[in-house]
């Protein structure tokens, strides 16, 4: 007998923030998670 699989799918939070100038997004940087990629 075949055994299905089943793959899960993965979710992923994304939040989005939009600044001005490059020195505020360098600010928001300092208070936001290691994991979050700019």
């Amino acid at each position: 007998m075949a055994t299905a699989t089943k793959k899960k799918k993965s979710t992923v939070k994304k939040n989005l923030v939009i600044v001005e100038s490059p020195a505020k997004a360098k600010t928001i940087e300092k208070y936001l998670a290691e994991t979050t990629r700019f």
